[in-house]
């Protein structure tokens, strides 16, 4: 049978043996992960969510801590409820702001060609109204989609220089904190391809 059926099944016995919060059930899909997923999970995908380790390398630098760079470039800290238009004031000489939360935490990243694309090519929905941009909406509804972020205390230890090679693989740039919760405290550094 497919992964379809066998959730479908799954659902109905625990509707039928009436479970409660706090139990759990382990439903095994006969497909392989490939046959669905295959144009979403990717190999630095496993290595985002730290679902495996980067594979080893050569170079000498492979497994070196992301502390052993010298990002001296740091790039401006935009709260959440500033505007865009403040957000381009802010990024007069750089392309990337990282954008925190009221209490700091990193929310993500926004950039001025992301700004840019969205005020010369608005988007337009099927049977909708284009929706251009509007430069007093704040910064935080205009984030980088998939903004990688590497936290000196991750779950896993200390990134290595190997992960963040292959991150920036598939990504315009990669956002390094000191940990996790404390990505946007300060100017934050970011290593760019």
């Amino acid at each position: 049978g497919s992964s379809g059926a066998a959730m479908v099944a799954a659902i109905k016995a625990i509707q039928k043996r009436k479970f409660t919060a706090g139990q759990h059930v382990v439903v095994v899909l006969p497909d392989s992960i490939r046959n669905y997923m295959t144009k979403f999970v990717t190999l630095v995908t496993y290595l985002r969510v730290e679902f495996i380790d980067p594979p080893q390398h050569a170079s000498p630098w492979w497994n070196d801590p992301v502390t052993h760079l010298t990002l001296g470039h740091t790039y401006p800290i935009l709260s959440s409820d500033q505007t865009c238009s403040e957000a381009i004031l802010e990024m007069m000489k750089e392309n990337i702001a990282i954008v925190v939360e009221t209490n700091g935490n990193f929310l993500g990243a926004v950039t001025k060609d992301g700004l840019r694309s969205e005020a010369t090519n608005p988007m337009r929905l099927p049977h909708k109204s284009i929706q251009e941009l509007n430069f007093q909406d704040f910064v935080s509804d205009h984030l980088v989609k998939d903004c990688f972020t590497l936290a000196k205390n991750s779950e896993r230890g200390m990134p290595t220089i190997g992960l963040l090679s292959r991150m920036l693989d598939v990504a315009q740039f990669v956002v390094i904190g000191r940990n996790v919760h404390e990505l946007g405290q300060s100017k934050s550094n970011m290593t760019r391809k």
